[in-house]
């Protein structure tokens, strides 16, 4: 094989996101190497062309990142809803007169069910925003 068609070849499964170890064992094969020699070959490619691989898997990362955001944000919103929902009651109400103790356990009740599920929203936010930001990243810098 040609060594433009293998560099080619080894772009292209880069891109495409494919397994490092098949990668390189088919560069082996394809072109007679020894894995050291392969591994060499596909680093230098993948350190001359990381603009080019992120700009291929963008799309992907910017849908995964879309729905992991969309996701952490209703989430969060209706765990936050919840909290509020139950500091809500702990408001005066004329029919009804809670003892401090029973407000508190209500307090410690939203945060041991609602707490777990705005961390997790938030963390799917971080997420989503960075790598929304990697990726637009990657297209700015063509």
């Amino acid at each position: 094989m040609q060594e433009a068609e293998l560099q080619k070849s080894i772009l292209t499964r880069l891109e495409r996101g494919a397994n490092r170890d098949d990668l390189l064992l088919d560069v082996c094969k394809e072109a007679s190497l020894s894995w050291p020699e392969a591994e060499a070959l596909v680093n230098q490619i993948e350190a001359g062309h990381t603009t080019e691989i992120a700009r291929h898997q963008s799309p992907f990362i910017i849908i995964l990142s879309l729905g992991g955001l969309v996701i952490g944000l209703g989430w969060g919103f209706m765990a936050s809803l919840g909290v509020f929902d139950i500091l809500r009651s702990l408001l005066p109400n004329p029919h009804m007169n809670p003892s401090m103790w029973e407000g508190i356990g209500s307090t410690l009740i939203a945060l041991r069910v609602y707490l777990p599920s705005i961390l997790i929203s938030l963390g799917l936010c971080i997420g989503g925003m960075t790598g929304l930001l990697s990726s637009l990243s990657a297209w700015k810098s063509r």
